[in-house]
């Protein structure tokens, strides 16, 4: 072996080497800048004082990520011992603080002489944990927290969707999905809209500590759709179970929804003479075709029972129900099929997904319905609205229906108060 090549093997090494010692020094220094980082973050996170007391010393927390309820206790002065103690005596009431969830509120009180004398953990919205010293170890409970419901009034124009006329309000995509709830046997709000329709809403919001947590029950609404009223008084019948009714105290139920998509449109319609665009020859599409992206679920539009769910040559994987003895409900083209044959589905049960298998161009549902062993359209079907208020209630519901249309008329600005919860 010449001096030449030992020379160029010894560069390579030496040049080997000093690359190895830069991706090491690299590593550690961003080891270092992580665990830096994080300990600011856990520092920056969770010390809060919140008030000072000549006993104790109260510190608010908000669980940053990437921790745990050792290592957020630790920080505090709280020994392991206590830790393990604090974490048993949770679990005691089915709280498991091992998974503490970031965001979340935690509260330490602490004596000056740094002995843990009351922990709470934010659980949900709705509860909290509290932990105190009990003899040698400690005890748990679960508690309420106050909270405030406020009834309000809104009312909105639609521009190009209801979604977007919520959200211009100021007001979350909730509000939206809960009238299309109370509204889909009547209305398909990807469908039916029109620029310049109206609604009216009077809603519970319940807030803690000033925060908005969520909106309670719809107590009343009204869509005003291409100049055609629909009503929703929301009323609890005999049994105690809550249900919306038109003022005529029609349940605005029906048998069937207004759509088997929540989210979707219709790009095709019923006709007895349709051009095939994969057959390239005219023939009958007994459905209605809806757009939807791939995976979009795919709801009964009806109660009832699975005759089919699998595949069907040009319809792909498909599922058929019979809804009763005259109604049979077809959905065509699926990605993924969620039920099988003979189950029992309610109306709204998710029995699979839009997809594009079979004779299909591209994502969509073919949706088409029999009634008494004939395809018809199902856009132009009438279904019978569920059981009208109870005689016995008539007053009750008038009275509370009466209440509502007056609140309702008086809205004439986009928000506004009306009165405590009841």
């Amino acid at each position: 072996m010449g001096w030449e090549e030992r020379w160029s093997r010894r560069r390579r090494l030496t040049w080997t080497m000093l690359l190895a010692l830069a991706f090491l020094s690299y590593s550690f220094l961003q080891r270092h800048r992580s665990e830096k980082t994080f300990r600011e973050e856990l520092t920056r996170s969770v010390v809060t004082p919140l008030e000072a007391s000549p006993r104790y010393q109260v510190i608010g927390a908000v669980v940053p990520p990437r921790t745990n309820i050792t290592e957020l206790l630790l920080s505090h002065g709280i020994p392991g011992e206590a830790i393990s103690g604090i974490v048993q005596s949770a679990r005691s009431v089915d709280c498991d603080l091992s998974r503490i969830m970031a965001g979340r509120q935690l509260k330490l009180e602490k004596t000056l002489a740094g002995n843990l004398q009351r922990l709470e953990y934010e659980i949900d919205d709705d509860r909290y944990l509290v932990v105190t010293p009990d003899g040698h170890g400690f005890r748990s409970a679960v508690e309420r927290y106050q909270q405030q419901v406020r009834v309000v009034g809104l009312m909105g124009q639609i521009e190009d969707s209801l979604f977007n006329a919520v959200t211009d309000l100021g007001e979350e995509d909730q509000l939206a999905l809960e009238l299309d709830e109370i509204f889909r046997w009547d209305l398909d709000f990807y469908t039916d809209p029109r620029r310049g329709d109206t609604f009216k809403v009077i809603v519970e919001k319940v807030y803690r500590e000033g925060r908005f947590l969520r909106y309670g029950g719809v107590l009343a609404a009204e869509y005003v759709n291409d100049g055609r009223r629909h009503e929703a008084i929301r009323f609890a019948g005999p049994s105690g179970k809550v249900d919306y009714y038109d003022g005529q105290g029609k349940s605005v139920r029906k048998e069937v929804l207004r759509s088997p998509l929540k989210f979707g449109r219709v790009t095709s319609r019923f006709s007895r003479r349709r051009f095939h665009p994969i057959l390239r020859h005219f023939r009958p599409h007994l459905g209605i075709d809806y757009a939807a992206p791939a995976g979009t679920p795919v709801q009964a539009v009806a109660a009832g029972r699975v005759l089919f769910a699998g595949w069907s040559g040009g319809s792909g994987r498909m599922v058929k129900i019979r809804h009763n003895q005259d109604l049979i409900s077809h959905y065509l083209h699926l990605s993924r099929i969620r039920v099988r044959p003979g189950q029992r589905v309610e109306q709204g049960d998710v029995i699979g997904h839009v997809g594009s298998t079979g004779l299909a161009t591209g994502a969509h549902l073919d949706f088409r319905i029999q009634s008494r062993n004939r395809f018809v359209n199902f856009l132009a079907l009438k279904p019978p609205p569920a059981h009208p208020v109870p005689r016995e209630q008539w007053e009750q519901f008038a009275s509370a229906r009466d209440r509502f249309r007056g609140e309702l008329a008086a809205l004439n600005r986009p928000s506004r108060d009306l009165l405590p919860a009841e």
